[in-house]
This record gives structure tokens, C-alpha cells and sequence, in this order.
């Protein structure tokens, strides 16, 4: 039964003095006990948001280390950077701009669409406020790399052209919008009583599929361009936020996703999903790969560029960063064992990152040692 004729059947017996208040469940579920259930989609709908009985401890660990972390976009000054973008070679502003610019799209449409496309379908508390936290914090990342464009970018005129003509940006983020387009599209169908469980919940391990790729592989491979540049002296200020952008994504969003596919496929009603999209899904990661790979042709092109980062080095570090995915999804492997851009060691590590600059100011970022016992359990 749709939503709308459950709401329309529920307002009737209202009218009839049938019941006393007319209990919407498509908005808040009365007769739901605590710890009734432990899916993560598709169980019974939300009633009491539950912190009593706990089914999912791990997505509980990743909210208090994500609120733990907690930062903001002005923590540290610009001002040298904005000093140092003015005056830099032009092939190492326009790789940092590229870079940024990327991220900036890429972490707005995650601000815009996390919690709305998952939302419809959840229906476990821990799931609930960690994918409502972590947009939260997609938010704080899109506003930093907008902070980042305002504070150092002084022309205008020249950021509107950089913005409007990078068609290359605009291609890197093709795969994410039309396989989260049709998750969007799967949210309205199923809501107005179109669409089944069965193909909804498909679509939904789709779209997570697709949010690990977005979260695991582009945006790593950016944070190693970042770290690259600034390994050189340069931008320490932008490091810096990246830095704490990095860490969020990598350790918490990603690993958000990581566990959910997990638990998803560990269950008898994903086993049976993934037999039919598990093709789909294969397909998914090799496309957001192969994007990686021309735009790694792309971002040290046309005199961008700084010592020890190239094209190959790029697309090994693609690949390295989905080996995890392609691992855990279809136990495959790329090959490559070592990180080709070591240097993201340190920053991974923020007990182990030193800045080069005392005048920075130094924001701690507080990930604590939850993470890290986190990041062992996976």
C-alpha cells in the first residue's frame, strides 16, 4: 500500500473518532518498541530515535568519533597562501586550483544529496544519525573549499572562467550524478507506491556502492595531489583544512559506507540482492576508475605539475586506493601493494604531522584513538 493511501486510510479513521491522534507511520512510527529492529533499511519505520537498546555499536563509535572531530572553515589563516597563490609558478596554481575545484564540486553534491537519498530508506537510529552527521560534515568541507577559492583567489573574473570552462571537472563527476540520479528517481517512485522493496533496495546498495567509490577513490586520489603540492612548500594553510577534510572522509565517511555494504551483504536478503546487481556494481567501480585515469592524464597536462607526480603515479594511486573496494565487493585485486604516494603517510597521521610553518595557526583535530581501534575492527 502506497504511502498516500495509508495516510488517506489513517485520517479517515480519525474522522470516525477511530482513534484518538492520527498515527502517520510514513512519518513517525508509534507502536515501534525499542530495539524492535536491527535493519539498517527497509525494517520497521522510525519511531523513538533509539540510543537504549544499540544494534549497530560500530555506526554509534563513528558518530561520537565524527562529533569528537568537530571543526571549522575559519580555524587557520589563509594569508599566506593567498600571498603565495599570487606569486607562485602558474603550473603549480592552476594544479592546486584544479584539485580544489574538484573537490569543492564534488563534497557539494555529497552536502546536497547524502541524507536526502539514504534517509527515505532507513530505518536504524545509529544509521540514521551518522548519515545525518556526516552530511553535516559534507557541508563544512563544501563551505571550506569555498572559504579556500574566496581567501585566495583575488580575481574574480578569472575564478568565473575557471569555474564555467573546466569541462574536465564536469566529466570526473558524471558517474556519481547519473547512479545517484537514479537512486533519487528509485526514492520517488518507491515513496508514491510505484516501485517494489525489492528493486528500491537494490538501487539503494547501488547507490552506496557508488558513495564508497566517491568517498574511497576521487577523493583520495585528489587528497594526494593536495599533499603533494604542499609536501613542496607550497599552501601549507590549504594542507592544513585538507587535512582535516581528508581524515573525515577517509576514516569516517568511507568507512561508513565500507561496513553498511558489509553488513548489507552478510544478511540473506543482500546475499540475494547482490546476485542481481553485482555485475552492475562491478561496472560501477570501473567506471569511476577509469575516470581516475583520465583525469590523472588530464591534471599534470598543459604545464601542471610538481616534481614526483605524474600521470602514472596518478593512476597507481587509483588503484591502490580501489584495491580495498574491488577486495571487498568482488574479491579482486589490482596489484598494487605499495603506496605509490608514501608521503600521505604523515598526513593520514595527524600525531605525525609536523607543520612546516610555525606561524601557522594549529587547529588539533581531535581523532581520537576511536578511529583508530574503528579503522582495526574493519
Amino acid at each position: 500500500m502506497s504511502k498516500t493511501l495509508i495516510l488517506a486510510k489513517e485520517l479517515a479513521m480519525f474522522e470516525n473518532n477511530t482513534i484518538d491522534t492520527p498515527i502517520i507511520d510514513s512519518m513517525f512510527n508509534f507502536n515501534r518498541k525499542l530495539g524492535e529492529d536491527s535493519a539498517i533499511f527497509f525494517g520497521s519505520p522510525r519511531g523513538l530515535h533509539d540510543s537504549v537498546v544499540v544494534k549497530h555499536p560500530y555506526l554509534a563509535q563513528l558518530y561520537d568519533s565524527q562529533i569528537a572531530t568537530n571543526w571549522k572553515y575559519n580555524e587557520f589563516s589563509l594569508a599566506k597562501d593567498r600571498e603565495q597563490m599570487q606569486h607562485c609558478p602558474k603550473g603549480i596554481k592552476d594544479l592546486m586550483l584544479y584539485n580544489i575545484l574538484f573537490q569543492w564540486h564534488l563534497d557539494s553534491v555529497a552536502a546536497d544529496q547524502l541524507f536526502p537519498l539514504f534517509s527515505p530508506f532507513i530505518t536504524n537510529s545509529e544509521a540514521s544519525r551518522l548519515f545525518c552527521k556526516n552530511d553535516d560534515m559534507e557541508y563544512t568541507h563544501a563551505l571550506t573549499y569555498s572559504e579556500i577559492v574566496r581567501q585566495c583567489v583575488s580575481d574574480r573574473e578569472e575564478l568565473e572562467v575557471f569555474i564555467k570552462d573546466i569541462e574536465q571537472v564536469r566529466e570526473r563527476l558524471i558517474p556519481a550524478l547519473d547512479y545517484l540520479e537514479e537512486l533519487k528517481d528509485v526514492g520517488h517512485r518507491y515513496a508514491l507506491g510505484e516501485l517494489r522493496e525489492k528493486e528500491a533496495y537494490e538501487a539503494v546498495l547501488k547507490g552506496l556502492v557508488c558513495w564508497w567509490c566517491m568517498e574511497r577513490i576521487q577523493f583520495a586520489v585528489s587528497f594526494a595531489v593536495t599533499f603533494a603540492v604542499v609536501q613542496q612548500g607550497w599552501f601549507h594553510g590549504i594542507g592544513n583544512y585538507v587535512q582535516k577534510i581528508m581524515l573525515d572522509e577517509l576514516n569516517i565517511h568511507a568507512n561508513t559506507m565500507k561496513y553498511v555494504i558489509r553488513h548489507e551483504l552478510s544478511t540473506d536478503k543482500g546475499k540475494k540482492a547482490w546476485e542481481n546487481i553485482r555485475s552492475d556494481c562491478l561496472e560501477i567501480v570501473d567506471t569511476f576508475l577509469m575516470c581516475e585515469y583520465d583525469w590523472a592524464r588530464f591534471i599534470v597536462s598543459d604545464g601542471r605539475g610538481i616534481v614526483g607526480l605524474t600521470e602514472e603515479v596518478l593512476k597507481r594511486s587509483a588503484r591502490y586506493e580501489a584495491e580495498e573496494v574491488y577486495n571487498t565487493l568482488f574479491g579482486l585485486t589490482l596489484g598494487v601493494v605499495d603506496n605509490p604516494t608514501p608521503y600521505m603517510a604523515q598526513w593520514l597521521n595527524p600525531d605525525n604531522t609536523q607543520n612546516a610553518n610555525q606561524e601557522i595557526e594549529n587547529g588539533n583535530y581531535l581523532l581520537n584513538s576511536v578511529v583508530n581501534d574503528i579503522n582495526e575492527k574493519l
